[in-house]
């Protein structure tokens, strides 16, 4: 038992590490973006749902939506800066408030629910950023860990380079 809960944690990891790759390999501004394809997925477990929970209440930029998914004391971290919110809701609206008031759509989302309360979802974020007035793509990769059908922690992978400039 324990080698296999070892083996999905080595698993989602390289997961991550793959899909990180491609969002952060280039610190230009690129609009051609590969589609991630879902891999060992586990259709309509609890994580995949309140993974596209979350991924509706985004696209629609309802943080009340999604703040609602987050239990009390849930923790927000922005994998690129090292920044970290805790308090459940809170830390929802704290970390995409103003990202989601300047994002134009979300484009290329996929949700890939990896094992157990793990789900890993990839999109575009499309819109102007602190570095750039004019909307570019940017990658984004976010993973949600939940535990009783809400989120406890959220911490997003991007390029910090294209979102902020050098």
């Amino acid at each position: 038992m324990r080698r296999h809960v070892w083996a999905r944690h080595v698993g989602i990891g390289a997961a991550v590490i793959f899909l990180l790759s491609a969002c952060v390999s280039s610190a230009a501004p690129s609009r051609a973006v590969a589609t991630p394809t879902t891999v060992a997925a586990t259709a309509g477990s609890t994580a995949d749902t309140i993974a596209r929970q979350w991924l509706t209440a985004f696209q629609a930029k309802d943080l009340d939506e999604m703040a609602a998914l987050w239990a009390p004391d849930g923790v927000w971290e922005d994998g690129a800066t090292g920044e970290t919110f805790s308090g459940g809701p809170q830390a929802e609206t704290s970390g995409w408030g103003e990202a989601l008031g300047m994002m134009i759509a979300a484009k290329d989302a996929s949700v890939l629910a990896l094992g157990d309360g793990v789900a890993v979802l990839a999109y575009t974020f499309h819109g102007p950023t602190p570095a750039h007035s004019s909307p570019i793509d940017v990658t984004f990769i976010t993973v949600l860990h939940v535990k009783d059908a809400r989120i406890t922690r959220e911490t997003i992978y991007y390029n910090p380079k294209l979102a902020y400039g050098s």
